[in-house]
């Protein structure tokens, strides 16, 4: 009898144990959640798996002929690599995202990027390019190229650019190469020559013949 009497006080000491030992764990519980009320607890039940976002598909073709605001055939948000030949006026973009190849015509607008040859009678623009852009008016490179030639009777304008611009007035932030203008060349930053009646380079400016630092 002594024996299980013993037993049964050693059993309602560990059932009294445990219920402090439970009330304690669920008062830590309590604190975490007051110090951070933003952070709720979820079960399994209230999570939900992501799904992913499907992925845009992009067309590409080898050739496209331009027409005012439309590509023929129907080429709206497609990629051009090969060639493109172009009938659209500065402002009417055929909407096609990049062009790499050959790109001729009236008016050479890219959505996004282009590499290759522009050669338009009027102008040229893209974000990043690489090769030659020639324009009977207007060059402009919105971005970045890693190496380019803009030539131009008008006005050649880059964000960043390494290589060579020949115009009459040559505008970059950041180039890296060789300018000729026949009345402006200038640079917000950079490194190379420039020949032309004015050169500049961020506040230094001095005529015939510039160094870019």
């Amino acid at each position: 009898m002594k024996r299980i009497r013993g037993k049964g006080k050693r059993f309602r000491a560990g059932m009294v144990l445990g219920a402090l030992l439970a009330i304690g764990a669920s008062a830590v519980e309590r604190d975490e959640l007051s110090e951070n009320p933003q952070q709720p607890v979820l079960s399994g039940a209230d999570v939900k798996p992501s799904v992913p976002a499907p992925a845009e598909r992009t067309y590409a073709i080898p050739l496209a002929f331009t027409l005012l605001g439309w590509g023929i055939p129907y080429t709206r948000g497609w990629n051009i690599y090969g060639v493109r030949v172009n009938t659209c006026l500065p402002g009417w973009n055929p909407g096609h995202r990049d062009v790499y190849g050959i790109d001729a015509g009236i008016s050479g607008e890219a959505g996004r990027n282009a590499g290759g040859i522009s050669c338009n009678l009027l102008d040229n623009s893209c974000d990043r390019f690489g090769g030659i852009q020639v324009g009977g008016v207007y060059n402009r490179i919105k971005e970045f190229a890693p190496f380019g030639l803009q030539a131009t009777l008008g006005h050649n304008r880059a964000n960043r650019m390494n290589g060579i611009q020949v115009g009459t007035w040559n505008a970059a932030t950041s180039f890296h190469g060789l300018q000729i203008g026949l009345l402006v060349n200038y640079a917000g930053s950079g490194a190379g020559l420039q020949i032309g009646l004015w050169n500049q380079c961020g506040e230094h400016g001095s005529p015939i013949l510039g160094a870019i630092f």
